[in-house]
């Protein structure tokens, strides 16, 4: 039994449609009477009844609707009852079990319930109750106990209404405010009202539906609201109160609802007036021409709020306008006032400011004229008279100035010289007195004498510039090297043309010093330029150049020579600088002819082709040259001749070589037969020697590299026939021409 209990406590019952709070069931009258006649019961007895309750989820259908009946059926015993049934006749529920799971067992304290559909009959009449009575039958121990249970529905009673509530946002309204009306409509009925619409004649609305959704219902409790403006008219009466009455209608059907209500408003010229005399305060005459003496910004601003507070209409527009006339006239007179009190430096009005001119004074004038005439425009005047008194004043004193600062530019009444130690501070200082001179004539005047002190400085200045330009220093301690005399000379023409002053005088002494360094400049460059070209030569006579000597030291020498002043020193340098440059171009005519004879310059070999003529005319040529170590130097490498040679045959004795030998062979040179061969011996190495046959079919020449040193040339004798050889050394040094015939 306990197990099946178990079982039973994890159930699955069924649920309802609806969630119902469980009430709990008193005992049964029977159970209670059974309890106290009895104190002990034996663990066999039943103890306690079933409770059932019986919920509909609507207790007030309305006709047609289907509603769900909830049967809630609690074991308040301490047995285990099985094949639980239920029967009411009211829902058409003959026998219907309750869902006890597989082992059919209602145990103990546990819980289950049944639901059952019923729907309302359609024509049934409104208020009519139906009464059900509902019993439940089970088996405990093999007898059947039962419970029953009482409940009712009552038809709903159909009831359409409709509620409305009209509010404003403000209850005092000025005219021409714009104000809102809010309309509450609220279904205080029992059914859906459709198509809500509203009528207010007050407000010029007509008919005009509510917002209630897309589908157009409004359900029992939901309320819509409605907001309509009204503009007060602008000619309301002050206290005059404005009723508004509206009605709103809602159908269920064919069935219309209304419901009527009103409100009011009392209309206020309050605000208005308040900002009327505001305004009017600003004002010292009817036609708001003329401000009072008195008034600022405050003043209209307060003003401004009072009208601001005001709806936007006629009453608003106009004061608008008159405010919009005093704010124009305020700043008329605040334009007017900054102007006058700005030609003046302090607060007393005692000073003009610096830059006040008569220019600004007219104007101020000018701003002040537009203002009507009241007290301000007199008081201003008066401000401006005394502005023209001071600058009056201020012009003798200014012109005064300027005259005197002007004349102390000058050292003379005429101004033609400039005051000592003038600069450029002192011109400007003067030209600011000038600037404060009102009357232009003066001013132009003044103008033309400064313009004349900046030119004479300019020249002077100027002059000092191209003068401090000849030293390296500020001093003036030493000159620069591209200082010339024609650097100093123009110098001092700038200076001479100065008018005389102590500035001049002063100048003239730095040109004195800059020629006193100049003429000791000039001896030394005269002495180095004499040594630069007396190195060019072999002796002082000027005659021979030097061996080593190139274009560049010749330069050099030039350019030491332009460096001196033009004078006959000069002159008679630059003729020897002319001869050391004709000598030395003659040499290099002679180096370019002695280098034609080579094959890469001097120290190469002599060229292929060339003769002993052609050595012996270029030896005739450089010995015209002026006798010199330069000419010496290039006859030097002239080849000469091979000294000391020999030559000989295997068949023939030693014989010393001349321009042209014979050679009389029996037999020729074969690669079987390695005779005859001809043998030179030079007393000159023949490392590195160019060597040309001009016959090859006659002779083959070769110089084996371990003979080399020793100047041995091995010929061999191919055929019978003439050829020409020449050797030349590998330095070029060493030429040999012969002409061998092979017999």
């Amino acid at each position: 039994m306990q197990e099946s209990h178990k079982k039973n406590t994890k159930r699955k019952v069924v649920a309802s449609l609806l969630c119902l709070s469980v009430l709990a069931a008193p005992v049964v009258p029977e159970a209670s009477a059974a309890q106290n006649t009895v104190s002990k019961i034996s663990s066999e007895e039943q103890v306690g009844h079933m409770i059932l309750k019986v919920t509909p989820s609507n207790p007030t259908p309305m006709p047609g609707e289907t509603i769900t009946y909830q049967y809630k059926l609690t074991n308040a015993t301490n047995k285990v009852i099985k094949d639980v049934w239920v029967v009411d006749w009211h829902v058409n529920m003959l026998q219907e079990y309750f869902d006890l799971g597989n082992d059919n067992a209602f145990g103990p304290g546990e819980t289950i319930t049944l639901s059952k559909k019923y729907t309302v009959p359609k024509d049934v009449e409104e208020g009519k109750t139906f009464r059900s009575l509902a019993t439940v039958y089970g088996t405990a121990d093999g007898k059947q106990i039962k419970i029953a249970e009482k409940s009712s529905i009552t038809v709903d009673v159909v009831k359409p209404e409709i509620s409305l509530r009209i509010s404003t946002n403000k209850e005092v309204v000025t005219p021409g405010e714009k104000i809102t009306y809010t309309y509450k409509i609220k279904n205080t009925g029992n059914r859906n009202l459709t198509n809500v619409w509203g009528a207010d004649w007050h407000l010029g609305m007509h008919q005009e539906y509510a917002d209630i959704g897309a589908d157009n219902i409004l359900s029992p409790g939901e309320e819509a609201t409605v907001q309509k403006e009204f503009i007060v008219p602008e000619d309301a009466e002050d206290e005059k109160l404005i009723y508004s009455v509206a009605s709103y209608y809602g159908y269920y059907g064919d069935t219309k609802v209304q419901q009527d209500s009103r409100v009011g408003i009392t209309v206020s010229h309050n605000l208005i007036t308040k900002a009327q005399k505001a305004v009017n305060s600003l004002f010292a005459d009817e036609s708001y021409s003329t401000l009072h003496a008195h008034i600022s910004q405050n003043e209209i601003d307060e003003a401004q709020k009072a009208v601001m507070l005001l709806p936007d209409a006629k009453h608003k527009h106009q004061l608008d306008k008159e405010m919009e006339q005093a704010q124009h006239l305020l700043n008329l007179l605040n334009d007017a006032r900054s102007t006058v009190h700005g030609l003046f430096a302090d607060d007393a009005h005692s000073k003009l400011g610096a830059e006040t001119t008569q220019q600004d004074i007219i104007t101020a004038k000018e701003n002040v004229s537009k203002l009507p005439n009241n007290q301000n425009k007199t008081d201003l005047l008066n401000e401006i008279q005394n502005a023209q008194r001071l600058l009056k004043e201020q012009e003798v004193t200014n012109l005064s100035n300027a005259q005197k600062t002007v004349n102390d530019l000058f050292l003379d009444e005429n101004h033609i010289a400039l005051n000592n130690g003038l600069s450029e501070k002192d011109i400007e200082k003067a030209l600011e007195k000038v600037q404060l001179v009102s009357n232009q004539k003066d001013k132009n005047t003044l103008m033309k004498e400064i313009e004349k002190a900046q030119n004479l400085l300019n020249s002077l200045n100027e002059t000092r510039k191209i003068l401090n330009n000849l030293f390296t220093d500020d001093y003036h301690t030493a000159l620069k090297e591209t200082t010339t005399q024609a650097s100093v000379d123009t110098a001092k023409e700038n200076v001479d043309q100065l008018p005389s002053n102590n500035d001049k005088k002063s100048l003239l002494k730095e040109i004195e010093q800059a020629q006193n360094l100049l003429n000791s400049a000039q001896a030394f460059k005269l002495q180095d330029a004499q040594k630069a070209i007396n190195d060019l030569f072999t002796a002082n006579d000027h005659k021979t150049l030097k061996a080593a000597i190139k274009q560049d030291d010749i330069d050099a020498a030039k350019a030491k020579v332009d460096q001196l002043n033009n004078t006959e020193n000069k002159t008679n340098l630059l003729k020897e600088i002319e001869k050391a440059q004709n000598l030395f171009s003659e040499l290099q005519t002679g180096q370019k002819l002695l280098e034609s004879l080579f094959t890469d310059g001097i120290g190469s070999p002599v060229k292929v082709g060339i003769t002993q003529s052609d050595i012996k005319k270029v030896q005739e040529e450089l010995k015209k040259l002026p006798d010199s170590p330069g000419r010496t130097k290039l006859l030097s490498r002239v080849p000469v001749n091979f000294s000391n040679i020999s030559w000989y045959t295997k068949q023939f004795g030693n014989k010393n070589v001349t321009d042209t030998a014979e050679i009389k062979v029996s037999k020729v040179y074969k690669n079987t037969n390695r005779e005859p061969f001809i043998d030179f011996n030079f007393a000159y190495t023949l490392k590195g020697a160019q060597i040309t046959v001009s016959n090859r079919d006659v002779l083959e020449a070769s110089i084996a590299p371990e003979h080399a040193e020793a100047g041995n040339l091995n010929m061999k004798i191919l055929n019978r026939g003439t050829t020409k050889v020449t050797i030349s050394s590998a330095d070029g040094l060493y030429f040999k021409e012969i002409t061998i015939k092979v017999l």
